[in-house]
């Protein structure tokens, strides 16, 4: 009986293998399922014919395919020899040839007692305390020994929570040196995306930068092309709402857009974007600190409240930093002059800190821009933070509608206007209005183009409008000549 089928193609090296030589070229096998051309005719060769020849069967066996034996029996079938497969492994066998690979069929329970060092568990359960509040308790589990490697306890395991425990479990992890590669948890709602993106040293994709910031960065250093689109807009008719639907639209506007923006840069541009968010919270906390020490100087004793009513803020925190307690007053008059006094001094640091933040502002904007009439170093900062780099902005259009300065036509028959634009970024519309609103008031040439519009019949908002469109046109000219920050 013949045992090995090849095709005309392979005659060549069929004879070389009946004379004991090493064949120049691989024998291809086919499965039964392809029928031979007409006339193709087919050469045999016995595997008594190869052991003859000088060579054994073993010999061979490397460059014949393990898993082979559909494929020789189909070969037979073609050639209209019905053989069983069983005799065709029990031959393969014989000669010491692979039948087919082994496969490997592990349980779930095998496979993770296998793994179970690199594969920690996470999880929450709750604790109802004496006074009807409930505890959310954020476990972590190493699964090959059943231990509690960390522990947390919230009454509101909101995203801002769960990512600060997400970087606190990552530092820990760190510090232990485990070996941990592996986190199991479900799908519970508390666990938000940005738990599982600081995990993987992503970052939040919500700190402060929105939706690129961290993420657009790390793309970028693998290679992958980032463009910033506007957010999609859900269909009235469908207003479904996922992570996957949002990104569906996202990618059809981008392909239906061919003016894409380039996401903004890190490096000197970041920098400022921390120091002008730094110093905006601490103004803030600042403004909270003195609203509530007018409040407690409304309330405070009579001997208190008559001496600090009715003074400015900087006199008033400078009065409150130098009150004491003494024990001779009572313990409201204590308490009252103790609290007014740490009040006064934290409205102080918070002064400092905001000043330190724009001294060091002012050394990273460009002087062409704060030597612009009404351009201080604040307002130049978030101006570059907006435009970040040559050729993420087209045009000085594209600069206004960017700013929300861009006009908006709202004609009616023979009215001609056009109406206050609310999109952009904000922050950099605030800036462009800080300019303007210097401008009108101590610039000679907008004073001067104030009261000629006027004249006009233009209404004072009108007016600003113009003179923001004509600054964004201004300002961008001046961003283009920059070589870098």
């Amino acid at each position: 009986m013949r045992d090995l089928i090849l095709y005309r193609s392979n005659t060549l090296a069929v004879e070389q293998l009946c004379e004991g030589k090493s064949p120049t070229r691989p024998c291809r096998l086919t499965f039964a399922r392809h029928r031979p051309r007409s006339g193709a005719g087919v050469a045999l060769v016995d595997l008594g014919s190869m052991g003859s020849a000088g060579s054994s069967f073993s010999d061979w066996r490397g460059r014949i395919p393990a898993g082979a034996t559909c494929k020789f029996r189909g070969e037979l079938i073609k050639l209209g020899h019905v053989v069983s497969a069983t005799s065709i492994r029990n031959l393969m066998q014989k000669h010491g040839v692979p039948t087919s690979p082994r496969r490997w069929r592990l349980s779930r329970r095998e496979f993770l007692r296998a793994q179970a060092s690199a594969i920690v568990a996470t999880d929450y359960f709750t604790v109802d305390t004496w006074n009807l509040k409930r505890l959310y308790v954020l476990f972590l589990m190493e699964v090959g020994t059943r231990r509690i490697l960390w522990l947390r306890v919230t009454e509101n395991p909101n995203r801002e929570w769960v990512s600060q425990q997400a970087r606190n479990l990552s530092w820990e992890l760190q510090e232990q040196g485990s070996q941990a590669k592996y986190m199991i948890c479900d799908n519970d709602k508390k666990f938000p995306f940005a738990f599982e993106r600081v995990l993987a040293g992503e970052g939040d994709p919500d700190t402060s930068t929105g939706s690129e910031g961290s993420l657009a960065a790390f793309l970028q250093q693998h290679g992958e092309r980032v463009l910033e689109i506007e957010r999609p807009r859900r269909p009235r008719q469908k207003p479904a709402k996922s992570d996957q639907l949002d990104a569906i639209r996202a990618a059809r506007e981008a392909l239906a857009d061919d003016t894409l923006a380039q996401p903004r840069q890190r490096g000197s541009r970041e920098a400022l974007r921390i120091l002008l968010t730094t110093r905006e919270g601490a103004l803030k906390a600042r403004t909270q600190a003195l609203c509530q020490l007018h409040a407690l100087v409304v309330g405070a004793p009579e001997m208190l409240c008559g001496r600090l009513r009715n003074l400015p803020t900087d006199e008033l925190v400078r009065r409150c930093l130098q009150l004491r307690r003494h024990p001779q007053q009572c313990l409201e008059l204590q308490v009252t002059s103790q609290s007014l006094r740490q009040i006064a001094r934290r409205a102080e640091a918070l002064r400092a800190e905001a000043a330190s933040c724009e001294k060091e502002i002012a050394l990273l904007v460009a002087p062409s821009l704060t030597a612009e009439p009404g351009v201080g170093p604040i307002c130049a900062g978030q101006i570059i933070c907006a435009w970040s780099h040559r050729g993420r902005v087209r045009s000085d259009a594209a600069f206004a509608a960017l700013a929300g300065v861009a006009p908006i036509p709202a004609s009616s028959g023979q009215v001609v206007r056009y109406r206050l634009n609310r999109s952009g970024d904000r922050q950099l519309n605030r800036a462009l209005h800080t300019i303007v609103m210097w401008r009108t008031n101590h610039h000679a040439e907008s004073k001067h183009y104030l009261f000629r519009r006027r004249t006009e019949g233009k209404t004072d908002r009108e007016i600003r409008r113009c003179l923001k469109r004509h600054l964004a046109r201004r300002i961008f000219k001046l961003l283009q000549r920059l070589d870098s920050l």
